[in-house]
């Protein structure tokens, strides 16, 4: 095993949805997350239809925020006081991929 990768959080009425992932230690460095992220933010925008996809990760998290700028998120922002980290309160940094992005890297 990598780690694991997932979606959370679909909203089936608006079309949005949120990857999350965790790769291993020893997984780290390879190249899977970017692709498996890549593949699954694919899926839900050419097989479940969605409009909109998101990573929110912490703000000190930058190893994925790596991954999320590799495969070719927009950084939107900071969610200020969005997520509580090892019993803190901290801000999250967020993400999005649309449908006209995948549209202008020619992959539609």
């Amino acid at each position: 095993m990598q780690g694991h990768i997932w979606y959370s959080r679909q909203n089936w009425l608006h079309k949005t949805a949120h990857i999350g992932y965790l790769a291993f230690p020893a997984a780290r460095g390879k190249g899977m997350i970017p692709f498996l992220t890549r593949q699954l933010t694919e899926i839900a925008i050419l097989e479940y239809k969605m409009n909109r996809v998101e990573i929110r990760c912490h703000v000190g998290n930058f190893n994925s925020s790596r991954v999320a700028e590799k495969v070719g998120y927009k950084y939107e922002g900071i969610l200020r006081n969005a997520m509580i980290h090892r019993g803190n309160v901290c801000d999250v940094k967020i993400y999005s991929f649309t449908k006209e992005d995948l549209e202008q890297q020619g992959n539609i």
